[in-house]
């Protein structure tokens, strides 16, 4: 994989628009406060992993993508703080 920042930036930013789930804005914590929300958060999980953005890091033997380079979870983790 040659891997293009820029592309792969769009990428993230497109998948969270179009499917990130409808929360409301908590500041100072990340746990869910209801069932139902850890269920949305859940399913966001496992969203984000078969769109390969989520446990791409991990070893191959878990899941993980052979040629992931470390600079997406970076690009990742900055998309979702936007």
């Amino acid at each position: 994989m040659t891997f293009a920042a820029d592309d792969f930036r769009a990428r993230v930013r497109a998948y969270i628009t179009a499917h990130a789930p409808d929360l409301p804005y908590r500041v100072g914590t990340r746990s869910p406060e209801t069932t139902a929300e850890s269920e949305v958060l859940r399913a966001w999980s496992r969203d984000l992993y078969a769109a390969g953005f989520h446990g791409a890091d991990w070893p191959v033997k878990y899941g993980g993508q052979a040629d992931h380079d470390p600079a997406e979870a970076f690009i990742v983790t900055e998309e979702f703080a936007r």
